[in-house]
């Protein structure tokens, strides 16, 4: 527990990471996201199928793909429509996320920004990436 008022985070905060949620354009018109666990919060053959992985020196830290997200459609010319499709892969994310610590000891939670999705402007940072690097992928 923390004061809201400190500005602090706990010095525990960002040692329970337990994986991530990648969020990046799949096409020209679409979001979607795919969730990375650590090593030891999978099933022990769930791992060795993983193509995808983000190394670590230890064998437990390490972080493996788990799921892939439905992918939601964007309007390229409409700021809302990605901040709606954003918030859509991220409740998918927290339910998937909340049904797999049903089994767990602990309390598996998505941390969602500090600030509103609304001071982004999704629309211009697309439209610059597609400019300056035509086949890279939007991630974010």
């Amino acid at each position: 527990m923390y004061e809201e008022d400190n500005h602090q985070w706990p010095s525990w905060e960002f040692n329970d990471i337990i994986g991530f949620v990648d969020i990046g354009m799949d096409s020209h018109d679409q979001l979607t996201g795919n969730i990375f666990l650590m090593r030891k919060f999978l099933s022990k053959n769930h791992h060795k199928n993983s193509y995808r992985k983000y190394n670590s020196p230890l064998k437990k830290q390490e972080i493996y793909y788990f799921c892939e997200l439905d992918p939601y459609k964007v309007d390229w010319h409409n700021n809302s429509s990605y901040i709606e499709s954003i918030n859509q892969l991220l409740s998918k994310a927290e339910r998937i996320i909340k049904k797999l610590s049903k089994t767990k000891r602990h309390k598996w939670v998505l941390r969602r920004f500090p600030f509103s999705l609304d001071c982004i402007n999704f629309v211009k940072m697309a439209s610059e990436i597609h400019r300056n690097f035509p086949n890279k992928k939007l991630v974010l």
